[in-house]
């Protein structure tokens, strides 16, 4: 399960581009296309380098004026889909604590 303390980066695998201001993805792993919206987007560019999933809240809840508990929830729920798409990855798992 994927945790606040995790580190997450993109896979290398899924191509994207940006598409009237948003990002689609191509993923021959997932066998699938994905098209996200304004804030998957902007967490998508956040993650070219890896960065703690806590890290990513505080900048997602401060940008959105949204409060921590819900940025949290939501973020893991989107993150959580995207590792099972295999669209992201957990970046040395054996140092992050759950």
């Amino acid at each position: 399960m994927i945790s606040m303390t995790h580190t997450v980066v993109r896979d290398e695998e899924p191509m994207a581009a940006a598409v009237d201001g948003e990002i689609v993805i191509l993923s021959a792993k997932a066998e699938a296309y994905f098209g996200l919206g304004e804030t998957g987007s902007k967490i998508w560019t956040m993650l070219a380098t890896p960065r703690q999933i806590s890290d990513l809240c505080a900048e997602l809840a401060r940008d959105y004026e949204v409060d921590p508990a819900t940025c949290e929830r939501d973020t893991l729920a989107f993150l959580t889909r995207l590792l099972e798409d295999r669209l992201i990855r957990i970046v040395n798992p054996e140092t992050s604590t759950s």
